[in-house]
């Protein structure tokens, strides 16, 4: 489980489809990414995304009492050029969940992380933390975490920044730091812009 920070537009009706433009394969011209509704189903939604002319497509769960879409976030996690998009899957009272996906090959395809796809958590409300980042390292980015709960009888937050490298589509952990303080302390702060 990954921690999350930034909450992506809101948008449309249940039809309603969101556009952005993305270079999913690294060739410098960005691609036409589209995120839609299934058609007859409140529970799932597919992306697409056509790349040199052809049209690729991955659907993926959308738990939203409102069933519709938000806006998916562009990124660049491994900061090799090839941009990865960010889909909220499910939208909660006080916390949203989402999944990254990136070309590879003839597919759309989730980054993983220990094999399984990776679930990116944001928000929190009053009582926790979960924000996500970027870092930029020498042998590329570094995808970061933040994942916290309010100690009531402290007055305090306490959990983990976990740190973690991105390759190929794939995250590996590579530090963990328990953490805490006040929710504006430094140690539960990202930099989700920098993934882009």
């Amino acid at each position: 489980m990954l921690g999350a920070g930034v909450a992506a537009a809101q948008v449309g009706s249940s039809a309603g489809a969101v556009v952005v433009w993305a270079d999913l394969n690294g060739d410098r011209v960005k691609d036409k990414v589209t995120l839609r509704p299934v058609a007859g189903s409140k529970t799932q939604q597919e992306l697409s995304a056509t790349v040199r002319g052809k049209r690729y497509t991955a659907r993926m769960p959308l738990e939203n009492f409102a069933g519709t879409v938000r806006q998916p976030v562009v990124v660049d996690l491994d900061k090799d050029r090839r941009k990865e998009v960010l889909v909220v899957e499910s939208v909660g009272a006080n916390t949203d969940r989402l999944s990254a996906w990136r070309l590879s090959g003839r597919s759309l395809v989730p980054v993983t992380s220990g094999g399984k796809a990776v679930q990116i958590w944001q928000g929190g409300g009053v009582s926790g933390v979960l924000r996500y980042g970027c870092e930029q390292a020498r042998s590329g980015g570094r995808f970061v975490t933040v994942s916290a709960e309010l100690d009531w009888a402290r007055d305090v937050y306490v959990g983990e920044r976990v740190t973690y490298t991105v390759r190929n589509g794939k995250m590996a952990v590579i530090g963990r730091k328990h953490i805490e303080g006040a929710r504006t302390d430094a140690a539960f702060q990202t930099k989700p812009g920098a993934c882009a």
